[in-house]
């Protein structure tokens, strides 16, 4: 009998938890905490993972200058396994911290050194022969992120993606012994965010809280908390810009909250179908995960409309906290809401072109999706087919 570890307990219809390991601090100057919480005299070296925009921001220049004995990793893009094995070559001393100011990529980039500091690996992380790994104590090595954006919610997740520099295909890993330590959400670091990416970073935590709250089983009352309020907090601040065209501190905190709490909705449910699709599709062309999504959100909805009636009439009675023009107790009305941000930004547009003479391979695509047993038979809202997943595919990248 395998050794049980609740790495790999997910909810069922008897049995709910809900665990969030992050000590999580939200507001207005909360970057400034960190020093509060890592005296300058630390022991060991400090490994200082940064995005690359942020390489000479101010509040990160006054960090390299307080932990003088640090080692510095820039991010530019999606980490692959070869990049991070090339830092963990640079990293020879012990590490007493991780310090991670970016974007999901960089976080993740620091949750990998942090798995192989621990486990001696860090693909295939709680899968496969990973599976059933001992949890080690966290704090070990703390881990400490500070969001750059309103996005992946890697700030509190126990997940990670890693590119297979071999196959091109993103790899999951998962354990809650990699959450962050603490997270110091703080707006600062949105101040200069283009509206066209901001817009993307929601909508890609929009969908972490969206297939939490939508699937069959694992879903629980208090996961269902997490998602409606993200939701919520997502839709109601991009509302609000769209009126006034204005991003604003409120709207930003907003729309952190929101992504930080599907973080922690998307650690207690597995993702659903636009992950699976949207994954297999980034292996074979050059575009982000939330413009992934996109591509396959509208036919999701209509696919799932049916099935999820229930689910949206319960969404719609929250929103009306957040959201004047309410009705998300249909699946046309969310479609409209979104399309509206997507056209106004000319992000389906560009997506659209990048798309254009690119040859796809759908198999793959359906391939990945079937591989999937826990979504097909399980999690989905309906049962998927083979034949059911190949013509949402169709039906999607006929965009």
């Amino acid at each position: 009998m395998a050794h049980f570890t609740y790495e790999n307990f997910f909810n069922t219809p008897e049995i709910k938890r809900i665990i969030s390991p992050t000590r999580i601090f939200i507001g207005g100057n909360a970057r400034d905490l960190l020093f509060d919480f890592l005296p300058a005299d630390i022991k060991n070296c400090v490994v200082l993972v940064i995005d690359r925009f942020f390489e000479k921001n101010i509040f990160v220049e006054k960090i390299k200058k307080d932990y003088r004995k640090h080692y510095e990793i820039i991010v530019g893009e999606e980490p692959d396994s070869n990049f991070i094995k090339r830092q963990l070559k640079l990293i020879t001393e012990k590490i007493s911290c991780i310090i991670a100011i970016g974007g999901g990529s960089t976080i993740d980039t620091a949750k990998a050194l942090k798995a192989h500091r621990l486990y001696g690996e860090f693909m295939g992380i709680g899968y496969g022969e990973y599976r059933n790994l001992p949890e080690i104590e966290r704090n070990e090595i703390k881990l400490i992120a500070l969001p750059t954006t309103a996005g992946s919610g890697s700030e509190v997740s126990r997940y990670y993606l890693v590119i297979n520099s071999d196959t091109k295909e993103k790899t999951a890993n998962r354990s809650w012994s990699l959450c962050p330590t603490y997270a110091f959400i703080d707006p600062y670091f949105l101040s200069d965010i283009k509206p066209r990416q901001l817009i993307l970073n929601a909508f890609d935590a929009f969908v972490h809280s969206w297939e939490t709250f939508i699937c069959a089983t694992e879903r629980s009352p208090m996961n269902d908390i997490l998602a409606m309020d993200s939701i919520g907090r997502i839709v109601g601040s991009l509302g609000k810009f769209v009126k006034t065209k204005v991003i604003d501190e409120e709207i930003l905190k907003n729309l952190q909250y929101g992504a930080t709490l599907g973080g922690l909705a998307l650690s207690n449910v597995r993702t659903g179908l636009l992950h699976d699709a949207g994954e297999s599709l980034s292996s074979q062309i050059s575009i982000s995960h939330p413009e992934t999504m996109v591509i396959f959100f509208n036919e999701s909805l209509i696919l799932y409309g049916k099935a999820i009636k229930e689910r949206l009439e319960i969404l719609s009675q929250t929103m009306e906290r957040y959201y004047e023009n309410n009705g998300f107790d249909r699946v046309e009305n969310i479609m409209i809401f979104w399309d509206k941000l997507f056209e106004e930004f000319s992000i389906k547009e560009d997506i659209g072109n990048r798309l254009k003479d690119i040859f796809i391979d759908r198999n793959l695509i359906s391939e990945k999706i079937m591989k999937d047993s826990v979504l097909v038979n399980k999690e989905s809202p309906i049962i998927l087919t083979r034949d059911i997943v190949d013509k949402f595919i169709v039906k999607s990248l006929d965009f």
